[in-house]
């Protein structure tokens, strides 16, 4: 018998839980679900799921709030925003904050389990809508690059697969992640 992951649903909308819920309980244990950042970050601590599925807005203090909480003492738990919140704002802080990935509500429901199971396993799902504003955070970034440099084509190609391995995410130069 192998062990399932330990899933833990946060959002604030219940139709949001039980359409999650009905994608991934076939696949992994849910081991608890809350409706706001503070409980969420209470249980979650008491619960040790090995990643959390979380909404971005949240009563008590948002989706950042549980992360940052959270990690204060557990660095293990894993993080997949899912969110409707696309924001340019929601996405930055989301990241800032320590999320493994960020994928829309937008996302066909037969796919959420393949994506926490991406997020669970090191891999960094992002939603293309996501993945399109994140490139254009970095065309600064690479035209800053492509100053410094005498074949800028290839340089350009290589800045583009530097920042879509998930650079940005892993806080450290050169491929950090799976960007997929």
């Amino acid at each position: 018998m192998t062990d399932r992951l330990r899933v833990f649903l946060v959002d604030d909308h219940d139709v949001a839980r039980a359409g999650a819920r009905h994608y991934l309980e076939d696949r992994f244990d849910i081991v608890g679900e809350a409706d706001n950042a503070i409980d969420a970050a209470e249980m979650i601590s008491n619960r040790k799921p090995d990643l959390v599925l979380l909404d971005v807005r949240l009563p008590g203090g948002g989706g950042a709030y549980v992360v940052e909480q959270v990690r204060r003492t557990d660095q293990s738990v894993r993080f997949l925003a899912f969110t409707v919140s696309a924001d340019r704002h929601d996405v930055l802080r989301l990241l800032q904050a320590g999320v493994d990935g960020y994928v829309t509500k937008a996302t066909f429901g037969p796919d959420l389990p393949d994506l926490v199971e991406a997020a669970a396993s090191g891999q960094r799902p992002v939603s293309a809508d996501v993945a399109g504003y994140l490139l254009d955070i970095d065309e600064d970034i690479i035209e800053a690059c492509l100053l410094y440099t005498s074949d800028a084509a290839d340089d350009r190609y290589k800045v583009l697969v530097w920042v879509g391995g998930g650079w940005w995410w892993g806080g450290g130069g050169g491929g950090g992640g799976g960007g997929g």
